[in-house]
């Protein structure tokens, strides 16, 4: 990079009052900023929910005043990961991005404690502006900078593209603007800093002519060069294409509307002066972007976020256009653990991060007593409870993870159109699910009531006061004064509960959504557009947009009113349930029974009955009306992809589905087998049926009667009723040509297959390039095929491995087992004590098994599964936020402990 001095006196006492800002926190932390850290390690923290500061913090790595970016999970904790990292770098230096309200004092401490004697200083400013001012004069120590990067502080894809400039050598330092205003802080910076050249992010919608002309004001004889492109991806491009041109050869990929995939991504690159920045489509990989990858070919490409931020069609669209990188996917369960493993890994790579606990898809367990419940709430499409034990589950629909709830101990969930939220018992809320409007996005704080909307989440403070997030289109989360005892949150609006009995609704106004009626009031439920609330005097008094009579409810006395989409139900003061509005799906065909809360989402209800199980009725698209009764019977895990058999014998299925691989039919199954991309399951009826990838003819299932059935790489196998296998799908090494005979047992690997013969001899064939198909002597009751090896599991009990020798894979674990499986270049098996082992590569602690007890367990590719022997699921691995995120399935959803 290159400085020049800055000159005159003018710019010296801007320095000094610029300088006077940045502070260490305490005199003790200064005096020791030579013994805290081992080394000269500085890490650059901000807090992962302000993505503005998260764009400042890369900045300053990227402009070399710090080695790594570190993201806070909130403004009162590190998190795990981060505090790892921390405590096994030991920095000498840290930099705090922001003020004690966005990284409190609590997070200095935390600091003090992990680092003994390192020094701490933080930047923060009055708003975002001024802090990216002292940012900027922070980096470059007093010297002038020879090119500025400005961007609109609030346009936070242009905020990621400043960042990324300033990484890859276009920019020194990173200014921030207003839309329409330079602002004090940036002006004083660019007299300061005297630039020869000023490069402003994006077109004149996000730094407008009025803004460029108070630059070139400030600078009369700098260059101001403005690069924006009609969209943020082609902005993002303008910037990226020199410095690929120039030779950089890693380019970092992120949904450009996915606002902390872009964070992420700018913090991922800071630390590499060789990265860049592209933004995509989630679904499509849109020009400039293709053709910036076409034309430059870097030979590192690093996908940023799950198949929910870029699908598999743009991860295919990728390699196509650079055939030759190497292309990989960076995620994890929060953007603070995604920026902790790209600190370990420019740090150097040797911190033991485990990874944080990502969601784990599973069926309630055995035991009866996990299917009580004391709290219930319906979302759109899912539906989800508070147990006795105070975890929650959820069920129905999880295209965006919103039936995927996080561990720990809870006394109150709602659920919202593709999010859901939950009061922990500390009483701080969170939410998980859908986030494109930042309505997974929880504040800190303790809260004692929270309500999910559509794409919004509000709820009352223990001062009683409100507090709301997400999508604000309509002002839904424009939250009046006062003091409030409930909310309730509806598709566009809001409605709260006085404390004086008087009701508030805010948010969109047609149809009368937030005409709330005059009088006292005890409770009130929204729904898509209308509200219902209980009056003192025992009625019910609905209002909104009334649609099938909805704002005609019985005359009955309710202790508790839920509504729903156009429809409505009430819990009479005798536990009856009664439901009015729209009845096409059966929505007011109301169980038997007493009850003690009912719940309605979109088209569907559920009442929490007087021995605390749950009912639910109406709608039952993805299983929303299923209610929680099922418990997984196995689990067979594939390349990317993983399925299990719930006890009913339905089938569940999560991972990557870019080939529909997690698409299960319906009907009723004995088992099923999660191959490279494809799926096959045996019917009750011992038919056959497979999924997915079909290229090779995988999925075109043989006619006849089976019993066992397994699924390669790119070919399947089954075991006839008479015993005999038929194979079918790949075939260029030999994995589908069967040998003749009478077994007991199949299994299929990448390119090869195995068998256990009646006699009990195993008998392989297929792809032998490590002699994974050159089968022991012996007697054997089962086999496992992997992709360079192969595993049986003799009739004494012990495990034999054989093919390639690698990271231990040929010399499994003594003891005794039931049960042996093999992934790609890992194995596991079940011990007697039902306790599993895990043998052979383990660089995405595929071979780390819980510490607990297994009915069964399955390898697959970076990633392996068992079920527990209380019927729930756990996995472990690679690929976990995608592995352990189940896609519009049925079952109940779990964590693991």
């Amino acid at each position: 990079m290159r400085y020049r001095t800055t000159k005159g006196a003018a710019a010296a006492a801007t320095l000094a009052v610029l300088a006077g800002m940045l502070m260490p926190v305490t005199a003790a932390a200064q005096s020791q900023s030579t013994t805290g850290g081992s080394n000269e390690i500085v890490v650059v923290i901000a807090n992962q929910t302000s993505l503005s500061d998260v764009g400042t913090a890369a900045s300053l790595v990227g402009a070399g005043a710090g080695n790594a970016v570190l993201l806070a999970e909130s403004s009162e904790t590190l998190g795990t990961a981060a505090a790892q990292v921390l405590r096994d770098y030991r920095p000498a230096n840290v930099i705090l991005v922001g003020g004690t309200a966005i990284l409190s004092g609590t997070i200095e401490t935390e600091l003090a404690d992990l680092v003994p004697g390192v020094s701490i200083e933080r930047l923060s400013g009055r708003d975002r502006i001024h802090t990216a001012a002292l940012a900027a004069q922070h980096a470059i120590g007093g010297e002038g900078a020879s090119t500025v990067v400005i961007a609109n502080g609030w346009s936070l894809s242009d905020v990621g593209t400043a960042a990324s400039a300033v990484a890859s050598g276009a920019a020194d330092v990173v200014l921030y603007a207003g839309q329409n205003a330079l602002g004090d802080a940036t002006e004083s910076a660019l007299m300061e800093h005297e630039p020869d050249l000023v490069l402003i992010v994006g077109g004149t919608a996000a730094l407008s002519s009025d803004t460029e002309a108070e630059i070139e004001a400030a600078l009369p004889e700098a260059e101001v060069e403005r690069r924006g492109g009609a969209t943020r991806i082609e902005t993002a491009a303008l910037f990226a294409g020199p410095a690929l041109a120039a030779g950089s050869r890693h380019a970092v990929v992120a949904n450009g509307w996915s606002l902390h995939d872009v964070g992420i991504a700018a913090s991922y690159a800071a630390a590499d002066p060789d990265a860049v920045v592209l933004y995509s489509e989630r679904k499509q990989l849109t020009d400039p972007t293709s053709t910036a990858l076409r034309r430059y070919r870097p030979t590192t490409i690093t996908l940023i976020g799950d198949v929910e931020s870029l699908t598999g069609a743009v991860e295919r669209e990728v390699g196509r256009r650079s055939p030759s990188a190497e292309v990989r996917r960076i995620f994890d369960s929060s953007p603070a653990a995604a920026s902790a493993r790209a600190a370990d890994s420019s740090l150097g790579g040797t911190s033991p991060i485990e990874p944080e606990p990502a969601p784990s898809s599973t069926t309630l367990p055995h035991d009866p007593d996990d299917l009580t419940f004391t709290a219930i709430d319906a979302g759109s499409v899912h539906t989800c409870g508070v147990r006795t034990n105070k975890t929650i589950v959820c069920w129905g629909r999880n295209s965006d993870g919103e039936a995927t709830p996080p561990a720990g101990s809870f006394t109150a969930v709602t659920a919202g159109g593709s999010h859901s939220c939950a009061i922990r018992t500390n009483e701080t809320v969170t939410c998980w699910g859908f986030n494109q409007d930042g309505q997974a996005r929880a504040p800190s704080g303790s809260f004692t009531a929270v309500a999910a909307g559509r794409e919004h989440s509000c709820g009352i403070r223990t001062d009683k006061t409100i507090d709301c997030w997400g999508d604000d289109r309509y002002g839904q989360t424009d939250a009046p004064s006062g003091s409030f005892s409930a909310i309730t949150a509806g598709t566009t609006h809001t409605c709260a509960l006085r404390t004086d009995g008087s009701i508030t609704c805010w948010g969109r106004d047609d149809r009368n959504r937030t005409a709330a009626p005059q009088g006292e009031f005890t409770s009130l439920e929204a729904g898509s557009s209308e509200t219902c609330a209980l009056h003192v005097d025992g009625s019910t008094i609905c209002w909104g947009a009334g649609f099938f009579g909805l704002n005609n409810p019985p005359s009955s006395a309710f202790s508790a009113v839920a509504v729903g989409s156009d429809h409505a139900c009430g819990l009479r003061t005798d536990g009856t349930i009664a439901c009015w509005g729209l009845n096409n799906h059966g929505q007011q065909i109301v169980p038997t029974g007493r009850f003690t809360a009912v719940t309605a989402g979109g088209w569907h209800a559920c009442g929490l009955q007087t021995n605390k199980r749950v009912t639910c009725w109406g709608n039952n698209i993805a299983g929303r009306a299923d209610g929680p009764v099922r418990a997984v019977a196995t689990v067979s895990a594939g390349i990317r992809h993983t399925c299990s058999l719930q006890s009913n014998g339905t089938i569940t299925c999560w991972g990557i589905n870019d080939q529909s691989e997690s698409r299960s039919p319906r009907g009723t199954f004995t088992a099923v087998a999660a191959g490279g991309r494809h799926t096959c399951a045996l019917r009750t009826d011992d038919s056959l049926t497979c999924w997915g990838r079909d290229f090779a003819g995988q999925t075109d299932t043989p006619s006849g009667n089976f019993s066992a059935v397994a699924a390669g790489g790119s070919h399947s196998c089954a075991l006839r009723s008479d015993k005999k296998i038929a194979c079918w799908g790949s075939d260029d090494e030999g994995q589908a040509d069967a040998p003749s005979g009478t077994f007991t047992a199949i299994a299929a690997g990448t390119n090869h297959s195995c068998a256990v013969r009646t006699d009990k001899r195993v008998t392989c064939w297929g792809w032998n390039s490590d002699g994974q198909t050159d089968a022991p002597s012996g007697t054997f009751t089962a086999v496992a095929a992997g992709t360079y090896h192969s595993c049986g599991l003799r009739t004494d009990k012990k495990i034999t491995c054989w093919g390639l020798a690698r990271y231990g894979l040929a010399s499994p674990p003594s003891g005794a087992y039931t049960a042996v499986t093999a992934g790609s270049e890992h194995s596991c098996g079940l011990r007697t004590d039902m306790t599993i082992a895990c043998w052979g590569r383990n660089d995405s602690a595929q071979a780390d098994a819980p510490a607990t007890t297994f009915t069964a367990v399955s390898a697959g590719y970076e990633h392996t599964c068992g079920v527990r022997s209380d019927g729930t699921v756990a996995c472990w691995g690679g690929l976990t936020n995608v592995i352990w995120r189940p896609l519009g399935t049925s079952a109940i959803f779990v964590t693991p402990n």
